[in-house]
């Protein structure tokens, strides 16, 4: 029978004074099988909570030291990373951090969803159940009691840090921590440096104003007092976000998930406030901003799509064939890209593992050498796009250098950093006391 294993994942992060029993005795009558290692302002952490995450850090394939001194000091260490963590959580409570309770359920459920479905029957998976001592209900509170705990701490952390500056982090800091991970990295996979030009396909000027007459049509019904939700299930082009009313979730201010144009209407809007028509690569939206959390926002949109035609994809084709004729004959690829509109963050890469990039461009680029230009190479999305790429370094598979996580690493090194200034700060306004 399939066992659910790490999927369980019932590592709590402790329990209220009230709730728990330490020193719950062993039949034999001498040590105890549990015992309270630690208190951090009104909540205890058990020993069996930190045996617990190192059972769950070893199922998970990470390799936990069976020398008893090496153990010990395994456990010490966990520990202390469970304190910081009630820490977090005490400096959460006390800033009143609340997440909301429908996004926990959805998340929950989702997890729930993807762990089923390796049992194959529901059967299968409520056997596994209660062979841990639980049934779905119970199995389905835990979860939601770890991802509230987590969710807290997350936008907690994400308000605090909001305002720090990022430590400093010297070369040497830099330099040990590669050697010192050097051996958990592993093999490095072949790795490849590009420049782009990406041709997209455009619609016809008469699909343009068909779909902006839509557009118009859609924000007309708005502005007479149809509900949004119904006209994006009616309307939108968007199959992600169109049976969910044009729901988009909860994405940063500032950008990064969404294209340019439509991030700076939604950062500009006010919650309950509804946009103009936004035009995008993507064709014509409508915005509605729902919520705003800190640093982030939460909307919904309506998109109307211009018809692409086989004609307008050919039309494509033809410009990137003249794209990649003028790349052979040495043209600038970060000029091509300017030219057609390529951003910036997708005009250059550096050191992208090959097996890592979408299929078309694996198959294209599996044998290709520095200074080679391929393509057209055909991009499936919104509409059919074509990248001509110019490889300009390959990195044969190998140990990774430091070159390699430089950017990694240094990102670690500031949060680890950040995070142990913070939790030094937490320290001095919440109890903390650490047993014997």
């Amino acid at each position: 029978m399939r066992t659910l294993g790490i999927a369980i994942s019932i590592l709590l992060l402790g329990a209220p004074l009230a709730a728990q029993q330490p020193g719950v005795a062993g039949t034999s009558g001498t040590e105890p099988v549990d015992r309270v290692i630690a208190v951090v302002g009104d909540t205890v952490l058990l020993l069996s909570d930190v045996q617990a995450a190192i059972g769950q850090l070893e199922a998970s394939g990470q390799p936990v030291p069976t020398d008893p001194a090496q153990r010990a000091a395994m456990l010490q260490d966990v520990m202390q990373a469970r304190i910081s963590d009630l820490i977090i959580v005490e400096a959460a409570k006390a800033e009143n951090v609340t997440v909301s309770q429908d996004e926990l359920e959805q998340q929950v459920d989702a997890r729930i969803r993807s762990v089923m479905q390796p049992f194959g029957t529901e059967a299968q998976f409520d056997a596994a159940l209660a062979a841990e001592g639980l049934n779905r209900a119970r199995y389905r509170q835990l979860l939601l009691e770890q991802e509230r705990t987590q969710a807290v701490m997350d936008t907690y952390l994400r308000q605090a840090t909001a305002k720090r500056t990022l430590p400093v982090v010297s070369e040497d800091q830099i330099r040990r921590a590669f050697e010192e991970r050097k051996a958990s990295l592993g093999q490095a996979p072949v790795r490849i440096s590009l420049q782009q030009v990406i041709v997209k396909t455009q619609a016809a000027d008469s699909a343009m104003a068909k779909a902006l007459a839509t557009a118009q049509q859609v924000l007309r019904e708005l502005q007479e007092g149809a509900d949004f939700e119904v006209l994006a299930r009616r309307y939108s082009d968007d199959p992600g976000s169109k049976e969910a009313g044009g729901d988009l979730g909860w994405f940063r201010t500032g950008g990064g998930r969404m294209v340019p144009e439509f991030q700076a209407v939604a950062d500009a809007l006010r919650p309950g406030q509804t946009s103009g028509i936004v035009r995008t690569d993507f064709g014509y939206h409508i915005i509605r901003l729902d919520r705003v959390r800190g640093a982030e926002r939460k909307a919904r949109h309506i998109l109307i799509r211009p018809v692409i035609t086989p004609g307008d994809t050919e039309r494509a084709r033809v410009r990137a064939d003249s794209v990649a004729a003028a790349m052979r004959a040495g043209a600038n690829p970060a000029a091509l890209a300017r030219s057609y509109g390529t951003p910036s963050s997708e005009a250059e890469a550096a050191r992208v593992p090959l097996d890592q990039l979408p299929p078309t461009y694996r198959q294209a680029l599996q044998t290709a050498t520095s200074g080679q230009v391929i393509g057209p190479i055909m991009v499936e999305g919104s509409s059919p796009s074509f990248a001509i790429v110019k490889l300009t370094e390959r990195q044969e598979a190998g140990e990774y250098t430091l070159a390699d996580v430089r950017e990694r690493l240094v990102q670690s090194l500031q949060q680890q950093q950040m995070m142990e200034q913070l939790v030094g700060e937490l320290r001095n306004r919440v109890h903390v006391e650490v047993l014997p």
